[in-house]
């Protein structure tokens, strides 16, 4: 490098802000690609976007390394354009700590190849080295308040610059500061282009969110229902999404507007919202709520299963019907109509809405205050609220030298519509509120006592779950005790993990039909947390299953868990179940189940 000429050098620095300029419009376009609000709806653009965003800083970098070679008198207006380069990829949002970790080693690999190039003192290299990595963590600790805060920018960049040139060999004390000066200046440029693309981005989310968001009800908005829709449409033909759309109305909502007002209404709309997001939010299902009119929601589902989606729904059907929504001290109470329909095989998205409009209509038309699913109308409003078309059946458990209940098993049943009965369920996606709701039912008709139910592992393993239950049971004076009964395990450090949990609340968990299990000592790591066994007579013949029993009761007697035979049918089974000691057992031997009558 020669001597200073600062005619050369205000050169530089023009053509500096100018490469660097379009060297960031260029990196903004595979930035926004790979790291946009809607990076990952192509796949393959954001993966190549991905890969650009690291390599683009290389290929530059390596680019003016070559010019460097071809054209040693600017050597240090290349120089300044790598080390700015080098630098903004530490400065990039949305940086994981893997990806900031490949980028600080980057980083670091060019300043060694450039001590090396430049054939610097060790301890001159190891100094640079050492400030470059501290810089790394500082940036990354300080990210939020770093990247638009320029006093800090200029003072690293100003420290970055100093360190960089005034560490090179052979180069004057005034070409030194010239080109401290160029790299601030084109650092301050730098900043100023990316905090104006961050204010923009900003804007435009804050412009969507106004679009996509309904401000009411802070629920998604119509036009989000669409674009959402359409994508949804698009990853379906490659990815075979199920989905299911739901299409509600309040139902004569004009009149609760001309009697109560429109301040009313609003309140009424914004309590809907919530309470669908909250009711449905209680499913195992991944869905999402839209207000697309004055009164009119849509709930998109994505590979849900329509058992799953109808009962979610009937809850929201049910919850609506029994809220008191109140303003103002007013009292007022309204009910839904909805249709549901699920994408058929080819069926594109505006066939989809057509027949889910066409099947709230139907619901509509036939009474309103219902629910039609693929043309079917079910007259949920003629039936108790508590039970739509799910209830429990109880099955009493006994003690065995008295004959004293000690608890009431719930079994769940369906009521055929064709058949007038109620009949075992095809699926038990019945969520938790549904069956608190049931429970509580069955409580208030026996007048208290204890009460056991099967659960899925899903809803089990659900942190909510105990929490739900636990107040559930403390709050209601009709029910004395709970016990959840799984008949299959989830992982061990799950287990260990959920069941304190129920525990914590005084519910207690026990083990169903045990006799599937060939080997009690498979389990026996669960057979710590858990606090009774149940054994069906129903899955063995008579000495086999005697066999079984008495390897289980040794089990049940080494961890001092509740053994209860289920399946005591007849007095020969009973009289078995005396001689091994059996405290518990449950049966039509003692009392036939009461199956609920529809009225």
């Amino acid at each position: 490098m020669q001597g200073f000429d600062w005619q050369v050098w205000f050169v530089h620095v023009f053509m500096s802000i100018v490469v660097i300029s379009g060297y960031m419009a260029f990196y903004n376009v595979f930035w926004h690609l790979a790291f946009g609000d809607n990076a990952r709806d192509n796949v393959w653009a954001y993966r190549l976007s991905r890969l650009a965003v690291f390599l683009t800083p290389l290929f530059a970098t390596f680019v003016f390394a070559y010019a460097c070679y071809v054209d040693p008198m600017n050597d240090f207006y290349y120089r300044n354009l790598q080390l700015l380069i080098m630098g903004m990829t530490l400065l990039d949002d949305g940086l994981t700590p893997l990806v900031y970790i490949a980028r600080s080693i980057m980083v670091t690999g060019y300043i060694l190849l450039m001590g090396v190039m430049l054939d610097l003192a060790p301890a001159t290299l190891a100094i640079g080295l050492v400030a470059t990595f501290l810089q790394s963590v500082y940036i990354r600790r300080n990210q939020a308040r770093l990247h638009y805060n320029y006093p800090q920018i200029f003072i690293l960049g100003l420290i970055a610059g100093t360190m960089f040139w005034f560490m090179q060999p052979n180069i004057s004390v005034a070409n030194a500061i010239a080109a401290v000066i160029t790299y601030v200046a084109m650092l301050s440029f730098a900043f100023i282009l990316w905090t104006e693309r961050h204010k923009a981005d900003v804007e435009r989310r804050q412009l969507k969110r106004r679009a996509d968001v309904d401000t009411l009800t802070q629920v998604n908005s119509f036009a989000r229902f669409r674009e959402d829709l359409g994508r949804i449409f698009q990853q379906e033909q490659a990815q075979a999404t199920t989905v299911i759309l739901v299409m509600l109305d309040i139902n004569h909502f004009k009149a609760v507007n001309d009697e109560h007002g429109h301040l009313a209404g609003n309140a009424i709309l914004r309590d809907v919202a919530a309470l669908l997001s909250e009711v449905i939010g209680e499913a195992d299902v991944d869905f999402t709520v839209y207000r697309t009119g004055g009164e009119e929601f849509n709930v998109l589902f994505k590979n849900a299963s329509m058992a799953a989606v109808r009962a979610a729904m009937l809850d929201c059907w049910s919850d609506v019907r029994k809220r008191e929504f109140r303003y103002e001290g007013r009292q007022m109470h309204v009910t839904i109509s909805v249709g549901i329909v699920e994408q058929q095989v080819g069926e594109e998205a505006d066939d989809l809405v057509k027949r889910a409009d066409a099947n709230l209509y139907l619901s509509k038309r036939r009474g309103r205050d219902t629910i039609t699913i693929e043309g079917k109308t079910e007259r949920l409003s003629e039936r108790q609220i508590a039970t739509h078309t799910f209830a429990f059946f109880t099955q009493p458990i006994v003690r065995l030298r008295d004959g004293a209940t000690m608890r009431s098993e719930l079994l769940l049943r369906s009521f055929n519509e064709l058949s007038n009965r109620w009949l075992n369920p095809q699926t038990f996606e019945v969520t938790v509120r549904t069956q608190i709701n049931l429970v509580r039912k069955v409580g208030r008709s026996q007048k208290g006592g204890s009460f056991s139910l099967n659960m899925r592992l899903v809803q089990f393993s659900d942190a909510k779950t105990p929490e739900r239950l636990g107040q559930f049971v403390a709050q209601s004076p009709d029910v004395d005790g709970l016990v959840i009964e799984l008949s299959s395990l989830p992982q061990l450090e799950t287990f260990r993990e959920v069941v304190p949990r129920y525990h914590s609340r005084k519910i207690l968990v026990e083990l169903d039909n045990v006799q599937r299990i060939d080997d009690p000592a498979s389990v026996q790591d669960y057979l710590d947390l858990v606090d009774g066994l149940k054994f069906d007579l129903a899955d063995l013949p008579g000495d086999a299953a005697e066999i079984a029993i008495r390897k289980w009761l040794v089990y049940a007697q080494m961890y001092d868990l509740i053994f209860t035979l289920v399946g005591v049918e007849t007095a020969t089974d009973m009289l078995m179940a005396k001689d091994l000691g059996i405290e518990r057992g449950e049966g039509t031997y003692f009392a036939r189940p009461s199956l609920p009558q529809m009225r």
